[in-house]
């Protein structure tokens, strides 16, 4: 089923998605994921206009860098709850997504 979100059953405690939630707000918000296959790329990056502290939203962006220096090929940005964008992030690194630097 395309869309469905799946949170792992530890994060469903409330005291670890608070703790989770307290580290990831002191920093940027911003990161990068890589497939396996270092071929799609996800940025998850803070929304500047989500203003109430109590509904942060996040952006993530799935695409691709391109060679010799043109734009990199977006293919989706989906806008979430902060904590589906942290549900998100360790889905995909527990389905072998790493932390990379910055591709676009």
């Amino acid at each position: 089923m395309q869309g469905l979100l799946l949170v792992p059953y530890w994060l469903d405690r409330p005291g670890l998605l608070r703790l989770v939630q307290k580290y990831y707000a002191k920093s940027e918000m911003d990161g990068w994921l890589s497939d396996p296959q270092a071929c799609w790329w996800a940025r998850f990056h803070r929304d500047p206009c989500s203003g109430w502290a109590k509904d942060q939203r996040v952006f993530v962006d799935h695409g691709r860098p391109m060679p010799d220096g043109q734009p990199a090929l977006l293919r989706t940005r989906r806008e979430m709850r902060y904590e589906d964008a942290v549900a998100l992030w360790f889905q995909l690194k527990n389905l072998g997504w790493t932390v990379a630097e910055a591709a676009w």
